[in-house]
């Protein structure tokens, strides 16, 4: 049983790595760069240097393996960034609307392991009733 449940811990981490990493190199091809997008609008008046320091207080100025190893370490710490839409951390975004998914979700959650239960019951049990 132990074997079992290391070899299912062992899958389950090794889809978390691969979907971070998907996730990972398909934001990296998407077109454009988040840090220009967000400061390069004339009406911020930055100058090309200040947008160059912006690049690089963020990490975009980086080659591609440092960035991925940067944020895989970063989040096996609980560091999950800053948005640049909110100038906020993720990780207080997260905690902020946590109480709200968590009062739509495990309601849903335990109705659904309700239905199961009273949906599979009469099936399992077929030849229990004489």
């Amino acid at each position: 049983m132990s074997a079992y449940l290391l070899r299912r811990f062992g899958q389950g981490l090794l889809v978390l790595w691969a979907a971070f990493t998907l996730t990972f190199f398909l934001l990296q091809v998407l077109p454009g760069d988040a840090v220009l997008i967000k400061f390069q609008n004339p009406d911020l008046g930055l100058s090309p240097a200040q947008i160059a320091e912006m690049r690089l207080a963020y990490g975009a100025d980086s080659p591609l393996w440092r960035q991925y190893l940067h944020t895989l370490l970063a989040m096996l710490h609980g560091d999950f960034g800053y948005s640049l839409q909110a100038g906020l951390p993720v990780s207080s975004l997260i905690a902020s609307n946590l109480p709200d998914t968590l009062s739509l979700a495990l309601p849903a959650f335990l109705l659904a392991v309700a239905l199961a239960f009273a949906l599979a019951s009469p099936r399992g049990c077929r030849g229990c009733a004489g």
